[in-house]
């Protein structure tokens, strides 16, 4: 049997797929569904529910529910449940992609190595958590692909799409648009735009409102005021408002198919409402957040100084591209349909499974394997902007600015060196910061750091502004190579960063000076 995997973790849904023997990519249904919540119910100190079981405890255990933590990833959020458990994001995910192996391993036997999606826009402390939650589940992630590639991985295999591909992926969770050109199975990601505020969860959050208002129009105060919840944390410990939330999320689909639905809230503080909500309600709040993923639609096309019209094809995917505005506004936007060939819930999967046989050992594959990934091509591009913080002199005083070394965009693997100088005279030492932004910025509060380190010892007893070549080289797995050289004296430190094994330690003073 195969075991060749690749997993879609998503914010709200997940998905597990495999490559078969014959090449395909195929998706491996979990608890009979072919996509599993991302909700985890912790039921007692030793007990952990995972997926559909879990999903239907929503609105009755709901302070041991934890849920939407792929929003959290990278940070140092804990969830708190009942029975005094505590989570992190990191534990959460793991959880997660341990169920959906253990499932897919009573058909395909024991799993190991596995592809993990996460969005374009994913910065590298999120792509780290995201590694050390397959190391957590006991899985050997092979790589890490970002979900829109992924996806124009199985249409270019499945589907013969061709010339420059858009991907509009909108998920339960983050929100990416993806700029590819794609030949045959030869595919070269252009530039990729992201907002990871931005999802299903938050078109369900804009029918709940509409909800909260028809409860007004009906007893004088919305049903949130009627809970007494007063912020994010209250609601999110609610059950009545989680209840409503997952009735909402089906609420949306219906509204997809049909113009208007009928809604009951059984029970609420002041009594049961029942109510009318038509699209054009559901349209109409959603606007704003429909206009926020054209924005980062136009910046894409922006980035590559193109149009609508440049773009040969528009790839929908994501649950919520089913949402008829969504449909519309890419219309409107592009000039033409996207196209939903592959199932939106699906395509991202199917896409990592491809990918985990590309960077599977040759001899794991089996020959019909080999056969159908022989001619597949895929290269991505650097999403975010690389640089380092040093003093640059302005109107007569030194401060701290970025210098961006490595542009956003430049297509993996790539390299670039930039000379700076010390500061002062014997100085020994470099403080050397790494830093990742998704703008091109200069002011270091606008960047994350993402790796540092002080580097040395340089000879000693000389004098200042000795040039130090600074070299970073990004590989096709995306991992930093950086190579710091004393010019002068031809001594090298060499650092490697990767989301496995990357440590952040506290920030220091730069030790450098800007060319």
């Amino acid at each position: 049997m195969s075991n060749i995997i690749g997993i879609d973790l998503g914010t709200t849904y997940s998905a597990i797929a495999k490559l078969d023997d014959g090449g395909h990519p195929t998706i491996v249904p979990v608890d009979g569904e072919r996509t599993m919540p991302s909700c985890i119910y912790v039921e007692s100190v030793n007990k952990r529910i995972v997926g559909k079981e879990a999903k239907s405890e929503v609105g009755l255990e709901t302070e041991s529910i934890v849920q939407r933590f792929k929003r959290d990833m990278g940070s140092d959020k804990i969830y708190k449940t009942t029975c005094g458990v505590e989570l992190t994001p990191v534990s959460a995910s793991a959880m997660v992609l341990k169920k959906l192996c253990q499932e897919a391993s009573k058909e395909e036997g024991e799993i190991k190595d596995v592809v993990i999606t996460v969005p374009a826009n994913f910065a590298e402390r999120q792509r780290k958590a995201t590694m050390a939650a397959g190391v957590e589940a006991g899985l050997n992630v092979l790589n890490i692909i970002n979900e829109p590639t992924a996806a124009v991985l199985t249409y270019a295999t499945k589907h013969q799409v061709n010339g420059n591909v858009m991907v509009y992926d909108l998920g339960g969770g983050t929100f990416d648009v993806t700029i590819a050109k794609v030949a045959g199975t030869d595919i070269q990601c252009l530039t990729s735009e992201g907002d990871s505020e931005l999802g299903g969860t938050d078109l369900d959050y804009k029918l709940a409102e509409i909800i909260d208002q028809k409860y007004k129009e009906e007893y004088g105060r919305t049903f949130r005021d009627a809970l007494g919840l007063s912020g994010a944390v209250a609601e999110s410990k609610s059950e009545e408002w989680q209840a409503l939330l997952v009735a909402v999320e089906e609420l949306k689909r219906s509204l997809s198919k049909v113009e208007t639905k009928k809604f009951n809230l059984l029970s609420g503080p002041d009594g049961p409402l029942r109510c009318e909500v038509t699209r054009q309600e559901f349209n109409a709040a959603i606007q704003g957040l429909i206009a926020r993923a054209e924005m980062r639609i136009e910046t894409a096309m922006d980035n590559l100084d193109i149009t609508a019209k440049d773009i040969d094809v528009v790839l929908l995917v994501g649950g919520s591209t089913r949402v008829p505005s969504v449909m519309e506004s890419v219309k409107r936007i592009m000039g033409k349909d996207g196209t939903q060939e592959v199932n939106p819930d699906e395509a991202i999967a199917l896409g990592a499974a491809i990918y985990a046989g590309l960077k599977s050992a040759p001899e794991k594959l089996k020959p019909m394997q080999r056969a159908a990934l022989s001619d597949v091509n895929v290269n991505d591009v650097a999403n975010h902007y690389f640089g380092t913080i040093a003093l640059s002199d302005q109107d007569s005083s030194l401060v701290s600015r970025v210098s961006v070394i490595l542009d956003k965009d430049t297509p993996l693997p790539c390299s670039n060196t930039k000379t700076f100088h010390t500061m002062v005279e014997n100085q020994q030492f470099i403080n050397f910061r790494l830093t990742q932004s998704a703008e091109e910025e200069n002011d270091p509060q606008f960047v994350n750091i993402v790796f540092e380190k002080e580097l040395g010892p340089l000879p000693a007893g000389r004098s200042a502004g000795q040039p130090i070549e600074f070299t970073y080289t990004y590989d096709e797995d995306q991992v930093m190579w950086v190579e710091l050289k004393d010019v002068t004296s031809g001594v090298v430190f060499k650092e490697t960063y990767q989301v496995k094994d990357s440590e952040i330690s506290p920030v220091s003073i730069p030790s450098f000076t800007i060319d």
